[in-house]
């Protein structure tokens, strides 16, 4: 059986991006969260849509888990 993949453009690209990893300490990735909480609550009330709304949960859960707590998603 012969399986076909198809890729557009942009996903190939996608694929070879670079990206910056910096190492925080457990204070600055806490401030960072918060800083991306807002953001993405704005944008969250901005659009009202799940797909927003989805990230505030993500970076809630984040949060969470640097105050101790042990939630996944």
């Amino acid at each position: 059986m012969l399986t076909k993949y198809h890729f557009s453009m942009a996903s190939l690209l996608l694929i070879t991006r670079k990206c910056n990893i910096e190492i925080v300490s457990k204070e600055e990735k806490y401030k960072l969260l918060e800083k991306k909480l807002q953001e993405e609550v704005g944008e969250f009330l901005e659009d009202k849509n799940l797909e927003e709304l989805a990230d505030v949960l993500e970076i809630a859960v984040g949060l969470a888990n640097a105050l101790g707590y042990m939630l996944g998603c």
